[in-house]
Order: structure tokens, then C-alpha cells, then sequence
């Protein structure tokens, strides 16, 4: 998150993680793109990974959607490395 206050950024940041702990702990639905994220399907998460952090990057967004998306983007990272270590592990590998 970016130093100072509320920036829109950190406003951005948190809101996206809370709708990520809000969706997990009720178990709902309601954004229906974590409700049909396939946490083993490594392929998707790349995507949706180097998705999320292109438009980080976009001039095309406000600070508050950069902050959002960013926050998006560490949540697949970590989800990322959980499934290719879940993967690994199956495999033998680990």
C-alpha cells in the first residue's frame, strides 16, 4: 500500500480485501468470480494474476482502481503459489 493517510490507493486496496474475506467467510456467491475460481487450475490463476496486475498499471484507472486491483493481485499470487506448491506436492516433486 502506498504511504499517507487514505490515499484513494489504500481506500481501493482495502475495499478489495474485504470483499475477498467477506465472500470467503460466507461462503456465498456474490462475486461470482471467486465463487467459480478453480484454486487448482494454475493456468487460470497466471492469467488472472498477470490480469489483475496489468491494470494496476493502467494510466486508464483512478488511484482507487489501481488500489483495488492491486490488492486482487496479491491475493492471486498467494492463491498462485499455494496451488503450484498443492501441485508440486502431489506430483512428488516437494
Amino acid at each position: 500500500m502506498e504511504k499517507g493517510g487514505q490515499s484513494e490507493y489504500n481506500v481501493g486496496y482495502l475495499r478489495a480485501l474485504e470483499g475477498i474475506i467477506l465472500t470467503s467467510r460466507s461462503g456465498s456467491e456474490t462475486f461470482e468470480f471467486f465463487g467459480s475460481l478453480d484454486l487448482n487450475d494454475v493456468g487460470a490463476l497466471r492469467r488472472y494474476h498477470k490480469e489483475f496486475l496489468n491494470s494496476t498499471k493502467s494510466r486508464f484507472h483512478g488511484d482507487y482502481d489501481r488500489g483495488y486491483f492491486s490488492a486482487l493481485a496479491d491475493y492471486m499470487r498467494v492463491v498462485l503459489r499455494t496451488a503450484q506448491s498443492s501441485a508440486k506436492t502431489e506430483s512428488g516433486q516437494g
